[in-house]
């Protein structure tokens, strides 16, 4: 069963794992780079090499560690902006249904093609609106570093006949 509550923690234990995961290929190519500069590029016998890499281990560390750090943040901000995303989709796409239905009330009223045709672009014209509205109210409170609490405008109740 998928949880649907937004996601309280900022890395978890899949993402601890992943990051030891990365950490250590990473230590591992750094090290197999610095043996092969040394022995391809630097012409010195293997022995020469291990103790190179034995006298580089706090720069191979700190690299390792940095590089990890950096692509694990990366990753999570991708995450956080694909999230964010795919909430504004969904806010949207009720949004537009809202809209719809208020058309297809009033172009059911009307009983013409025509009169359905105004009233969707009507409804969405107004849930348009009002979305607009709740955002200008947003910006400024935003804009007065004022806490804005006012809830997404909420879908039109139904037509009652």
């Amino acid at each position: 069963m998928e949880n649907k509550e937004p996601r309280a923690a900022l890395f978890t234990v899949r993402d601890a794992e992943d990051a030891l995961v990365h950490f250590t290929l990473l230590l591992f190519a750094i090290l197999v780079g610095i043996f092969l500069h040394e022995i391809l590029l630097e012409k010195q016998e293997w022995s020469d090499a291990l103790y190179t890499i034995l006298g580089s281990k706090p720069h191979v560390l700190a690299w390792a560690t940095g590089l990890t750090l950096a692509m694990e943040g990366c990753a999570i901000m991708f995450t956080r902006i694909r999230d964010y995303q795919d909430q504004r989709k969904k806010r949207f796409a009720e949004a537009e249904a809202r809209g719809e239905a208020r058309g297809e009330a009033r172009g059911e009223a009307r009983g013409e093609a025509r009169g359905e045709a105004r009233g969707e672009a009507r409804g969405r014209a107004e849930v348009y609106q009002d979305i607009a509205a709740w955002n200008a109210r947003r910006l400024a409170a935003e804009a007065r570093n004022e806490p804005f609490t006012e809830p997404f405008p909420s879908p039109p109740e139904p037509p009652s006949h």
